[in-house]
This record gives structure tokens, sequence and C-alpha cells, in this order.
């Protein structure tokens, strides 16, 4: 298998984990199972769910898919109809961010925490 198609591949395989973390979040949503016991980044007074914790690295995992798909996926049909439904995704996110009244540097501060899945928070 040329260097190409494993590319692609790979990239098929993690789109596909990215939309059955979200569909599998949809399912917990109405669970509410806390992670208090499992607090990774030591928040306090925080009420973490599992959905909101697999929707977080679902959606940084998206935003990372888009930019790798964007730069240095092969390009095919199923890879631009990949990244155009990513890029809908983060355009609603940044639409609704304007809505509540971020600016410019807010939006990019977010987009900071996300792309580090939330390690670097400025």
């Amino acid at each position: 298998m040329d260097k190409k198609r494993k590319l692609r591949k790979y990239f098929y395989i993690i789109s596909l984990i990215v939309v059955v973390s979200a569909i599998l979040n949809f399912i917990l949503m109405d669970y509410n199972i806390y992670l208090d016991s499992i607090n990774l980044f030591k928040i306090k007074n925080t009420q973490i769910t599992l959905g909101y914790f697999i929707m977080s690295i679902a959606f940084s995992v998206s935003a990372w898919l888009l930019i790798l798909g964007i730069i240095f996926v092969p390009k095919n049909w199923k890879v631009w109809v990949i990244c155009f439904v990513f890029l809908i995704l983060h355009a609603i996110f940044i639409i609704i961010s304007i809505g509540y009244g971020d600016g410019f540097f807010e939006i990019l501060r977010k987009y900071i925490w996300i792309l580090s899945f939330g390690l670097i928070r400025i």
C-alpha cells in the first residue's frame, strides 16, 4: 500500500471514530455520568459529565482532522466531504460564539484551548 492510500485510510478511520463518539455522546447525555473520580486536570468545583468529556475530545480531534485533511491528506471526493462537514461544524461554533458577543481574540483563545485538548487555558 502506498503512502497516500495509507494516510487516507488513517484519516477515514479517525473520522469514523469522531462520528461514532459524537453519536455515543448523544446516547450518554441522558445518563449524566459524572467524572468526579477521574478528575485528570485537577479542576476544582466542577462536575464534568462523561458525555461532555467525549464531545470535547471529539470536537478537538475534528479540528485537527480539518487542519490535517486540508493540508496533508491527498485529496479525493471523500476527503473533501469529510473536511466540509467538519468545516460546517466549526463554522457553526464560530457563529454561535459571535452571537454570544465574543470577539476575534476570544474565539482565537477558544480555538487554542480546543486544539490543545483543553490543556492550554489562556
